[in-house]
């Protein structure tokens, strides 16, 4: 019924906006490269016609920097025209529950990566501490040795086995 008429004129407004995204971003593309960074992006909202597009369509123009890295979460610097629109709707529209679980997954997987980082930086801690032990006991070692070879050489001047400095 209308729940269905109006889901379907939200997937075609949203098709509309990604078309006219896709028109806007594509023509901010500079070097062609089917990616955006960030002056590319900058250039395009700079522009009247393209900021007062944009306004209507409700993309935050008001901070590009702020959503370019939103939507650049890898860092990399540049963004695939696509991923870019499809950041930047996610931005503009209420959050989905099936972006809102994409997100807690990833922000559990984040939080078992860093758990089993912890576990590894703990092995290697442990690791250099007893490495660290059997330095000072080798350096200690050596140390007796040493002196007891020098104790050798003065009771025995001439004798095979020592070795000469």
């Amino acid at each position: 019924g209308d729940e269905a008429r109006s889901l379907k004129a939200a997937q075609r407004d949203r098709s509309r906006i990604f078309d006219q995204l896709q028109e806007i971003f594509e023509d901010a593309d500079a070097d062609g490269n089917g990616t955006l960074d960030f002056a590319e992006v900058e250039a395009a909202i700079s522009q009247p016609e393209i900021h007062n597009k944009l306004l209507m369509i409700d993309f935050p123009v008001d901070n590009p920097r702020e959503v370019f890295d939103l939507v650049d979460y890898a860092g990399t610097g540049v963004c695939p025209i696509s991923d870019f629109i499809e950041g930047c709707l996610k931005l503009t529209g209420p959050a989905l529950s099936k972006d809102l679980l994409a997100g807690q997954v990833a922000l559990d997987c984040m939080k078992l990566t860093f758990r089993e980082f912890e576990d590894e930086v703990r092995a290697v801690q442990r690791k250099l501490s007893r490495l660290d032990a059997t330095a000072h006991a080798i350096m200690e070692c050596g140390e007796v040795t040493l002196l007891d070879m020098q104790k050798y050489r003065l009771r025995h001047p001439g004798a095979r086995g020592s070795i000469s400095t």
